[in-house]
């Protein structure tokens, strides 16, 4: 039977390549990252895995999500019908290349010890791979490879400005993208690495943690992206020269350094202690003051109150960064014969207003004290305080 680049051939071919490789590999269950991100459905991580069908006597593939409750494993509808038409997409992030992509165009990695399938579309490879090179969009003539049946066919893109806009966005997500993988709340399996096995030691009190994160098969806008120079910090130095390397370096792996550490060659005072996803966002947040979804004493948020005896507002966000907030306010306002809209417009004016640092703080104020010895805490820890000491914070 002879394919055509449609969603329901892609999804054949793609559905065949994986069961190949579950074949080929042995593996139990993965689950799923496309694009930088986990997949997804109805909140919950999608896993993939082979089942045998008995009467038929062939292996199947069967997406599903994990449950609480009997039975363990609910069925995820058309996830691969969703993986075949993103794998087609011509658009990103709302930018569209117009550049026809197939599935020989993805690319596909199974990471048997990290237990992950790692699927990354060819658009998303594209702005990739102009991310990660300084100079590749100043070139005369922009080039990318695609393929076409069994060739594959060089295309030029004359759309710049799109391809610009495109490798921005990508830059300034993939910040927030990495660490919704990194530092998931539905599975710990990045961070546990670093604290588990060999490297049971920086599990003591929580002493060390881990500063900078490399995983290869994910795009690290730590290291990843040339505008960093994260090489020239006085912090990573400090921990190339320490050496504590948790994980695999040929794989996910990362540098471990003490709370005290941190403080001195962050050029703080007072001492204070971190998680590793609280640390995470303070570094990016002082690499990319600009960001608005990082913390900064610069942004400024807009905070839901705890208190919010609303059906309607407990939908809402918890927070909007300050252009959202606006947009969302004009919005409503405008909307004066939407009955809901007015409603959501009172809801909105009730919003707080607060600096990022300082939410970040107050986000993160319980956790501090899992890691790291508390003996060295002053007598009473507040929100307050830590963000005083926050703001002694320096990359050098």
């Amino acid at each position: 039977m002879q394919y055509t680049d449609s969603i329901a051939a892609c999804r054949h071919i793609f559905n065949e390549k994986i069961l190949s490789l579950l074949e080929k590999t042995g593996v139990d269950r993965l689950s799923i990252i496309l694009n930088g991100k986990y997949l997804l459905y109805h909140s919950k991580m999608v896993y993939v895995k082979l089942t045998r069908n008995v009467e038929l006597g062939i292996n199947e593939l069967r997406y599903f999500i994990k449950r609480v409750d009997k039975p363990r494993e609910m069925k995820a509808e058309a996830v691969d019908v969703t993986l075949a038409e993103e794998i087609m997409s011509t658009e990103l992030y709302g930018i569209d290349l117009k550049i026809p992509f197939n599935w020989n165009d993805c690319k596909i990695v199974i990471d048997q010890d990290m237990s992950l399938l790692i699927i990354e579309t060819g658009i998303y490879r594209i702005a990739r791979e102009f991310a990660c090179n300084k100079d590749s969009l100043t070139a005369s003539k922009i080039i990318v490879n695609v393929s076409n049946e069994n060739t594959v066919e060089k295309i030029e893109i004359t759309d710049r400005e799109s391809l610009k806009n495109l490798v921005r966005i990508f830059k300034e997500r993939s910040y927030r993208n990495f660490s919704s993988v990194v530092f998931c709340r539905l599975s710990n399996k990045f961070i546990a690495r670093f604290y588990s096995r060999a490297n049971s030691f920086y599990k003591i009190l929580y002493s060390f943690i881990p500063v900078f994160i490399y995983y290869p098969n994910l795009y690290n806008p730590i290291f990843d992206n040339p505008d960093n120079l994260v090489e020239h910090l006085q912090l990573y130095k400090l921990a190339v020269e320490k050496g504590r390397i948790a994980g695999n370096p040929e794989g996910l792996h990362a540098y471990m350094l003490t709370h005290e550490e941190i403080c001195r060659a962050c050029s703080m005072t007072h001492f204070m202690r971190f998680t590793p996803s609280f640390f995470y966002e303070l570094l990016v947040g002082l690499l990319n003051p600009t960001l608005d979804t990082f913390p900064s004493v610069t942004n400024k948020i807009f905070v839901k109150p705890e208190i919010l005896d609303d059906p309607l507002g407990n939908k809402l966000p918890r927070c909007y960064t300050r252009m959202n907030y606006i947009f969302e306010l004009q919005r409503c306002n405008e909307a004066k014969n939407d009955q809901a809209a007015q409603k959501k417009f009172e809801i909105l004016r009730q919003y707080m207003e607060k600096d990022a640092l300082y939410y970040c703080c107050e986000r993160n104020i319980k956790n501090l004290f899992n890691y790291g010895p508390s003996v060295i805490d002053p007598p009473k820890i507040t929100v307050e305080t830590v963000y005083s000491y926050l703001q002694e914070m320096r990359l050098l």
